[in-house]
């Protein structure tokens, strides 16, 4: 599921457009690993991985950036993933 930060149809108190980051959301119930593959421009240059179920946590234990292609999700496992572009 992509969720664009820049589609949000609202406005501020002032009138301008409201932006915020994009994300997109990998569920994968089965209990094998499985390919997937991230959308690259121009929907993203990159993805930060901000949540991911096969962590005790929840979260990576360190920054982790992920590049556009093809990635393995492990079994029964949610990634949130920040959208990364270059300015």
């Amino acid at each position: 599921m992509y969720l664009d930060g820049r589609g949000i149809r609202h406005r501020d108190e002032h009138g301008r457009p409201v932006v915020d980051d994009s994300y997109l959301v990998q569920l994968h119930a089965g209990p094998a690993p499985v390919t997937v593959e991230l959308p690259g421009p121009p929907w993203a240059d990159g993805y930060e991985l901000l949540v991911s179920t096969e962590y005790a946590t929840g979260a990576p234990p360190r920054t982790t950036i992920v590049a556009p292609g093809p990635v393995e999700l492990p079994g029964r496992c949610v990634w949130l993933l920040r959208v990364l572009r270059r300015p």
